[in-house]
């Protein structure tokens, strides 16, 4: 579990880095990372999750 929650980091952070060149603490960066969460939600799909964007996945497979 360790492992992958590192490399979601790592995911969030080089993804954001390469769009948002914006000072990481500055007050913008919660709008950024709200938006990244969106984008990463709604609008990426996930391999893992045999190409489904994370919520249609959750639709798909409630607990």
């Amino acid at each position: 579990m360790n492992g992958r929650v590192e490399r979601a980091h790592r995911t969030q952070l080089n993804e954001i880095c390469s769009v948002y060149p914006i000072d990481f603490t500055s007050p913008a960066l919660n709008i950024v990372l709200e938006e990244w969460e969106r984008i990463y939600s709604e609008v990426r799909s996930h391999r893992t999750l045999d190409n489904l964007k994370l919520y249609e996945y959750i639709h798909q497979n409630p607990p």
